[in-house]
């Protein structure tokens, strides 16, 4: 019984990723790549100051549309957003940021790895690439960062999509974290990691697995318990029911139960993919795309009526 509460737990909080001040953050400019020609020269942006360091971003595209910002989940990185950038920068800047002790961005103190410090990033990195106003999508950990800053910064978030979110994981047993924290000692953490992750998916191609598990592998076991930890203190839903915003959350089926935002959140518009794991813009980019496709043209013209 310990086993199988671990295993709940996890994919509860997986399935998971302060308003915030400032000005504009530095950045770092990539080479002398050819400027896009609509609608004004912009030189690709490769990182960021954020407030643990610096933050590593995929930006490309171009156009008068909503820009969007991609935000991976826990033990993940910008790549794995890759088919949607390709897609999306035919027709609007598209954007994917490595939170801070992630992917190849700076390795913060572990101890900083909370849903606030994450949120700071999305700070930083509107700032530093002058995102005034744009369509946020967030997945697991990154739809409880997304919605938190979306909560904080409203006036600059035009929309926020959640793929396969967490749920409130404030409504979970002790007992549960505990169990699960015991299984991410050094010695039992490699093997507990890549099972629970496979187990997510289950009918996922052999190529999207060897992706996320090697992404996976890129992440300090430390940032991964104390994002875990804060993550458990953390709930979801006060800021998803302040947002005034459009909002969806594309899930797979197995997105249920007593923590799922689905039964938190009931007036939280919820469209189910069929047929994916816990990445479903990997699985399915097509399907997950065109989705996306939709919110963001309603989202446009939203936008053009203010």
């Amino acid at each position: 019984m310990m086993r199988r509460a671990a295993a709940t737990g996890l994919v509860a909080v997986l399935a998971f990723s302060p308003g915030c001040g400032g000005g504009a953050a530095p950045v770092e400019r990539s080479g002398t790549g050819k400027a896009p020609d609509r609608p004004a020269p912009r030189k690709p942006v490769e990182r960021v100051v954020g407030p643990a360091g610096r933050l590593r971003v995929d930006d490309g595209g171009n156009g008068r549309a909503l820009p969007v910002l991609f935000v991976h989940g826990l033990a993940g990185d910008r790549t794995l957003w890759r088919f949607q950038l390709e897609h999306f920068r035919e027709t609007r800047r598209a954007v994917a940021v490595d939170l801070h002790g992630h992917g190849e961005s700076a390795v913060a103190d572990a101890a900083d790895s909370t849903i606030p410090s994450y949120v700071a990033d999305l700070q930083a990195v509107a700032d530093g690439l002058g995102l005034a106003r744009f369509v946020l999508v967030g997945h697991s950990l990154g739809g409880a960062v997304a919605s938190g800053y979306a909560a904080a910064r409203s006036d600059r978030v035009a929309g926020l999509v959640l793929a396969d979110p967490s749920g409130d994981n404030t409504r979970m047993p002790r007992g549960e974290m505990e169990a699960m924290l015991r299984q991410m000692r050094p010695e039992t953490y490699p093997r507990f990691m890549r099972k629970y992750f496979t187990d997510m998916m289950a009918g996922s191609d052999p190529a999207v697995r060897s992706h996320v598990l090697r992404v996976m592998r890129l992440t300090r076991r430390e940032v991964v318990v104390e994002t875990l930890r804060g993550g458990f203190a953390y709930s979801p839903v006060t800021a998803l029911k302040s947002y005034p915003g459009p909002k969806l959350v594309i899930a797979c089926e197995a997105n249920s139960g007593p923590y799922s935002l689905r039964t938190a959140v009931p007036e939280l518009p919820w469209l189910v993919m069929t047929g994916v794991g816990h990445w479903p813009m990997l699985d399915r980019p097509q399907d997950f795309n065109g989705i996306l496709d939709d919110f963001l043209a309603r989202a446009d013209l939203a936008e053009a009526a203010r």
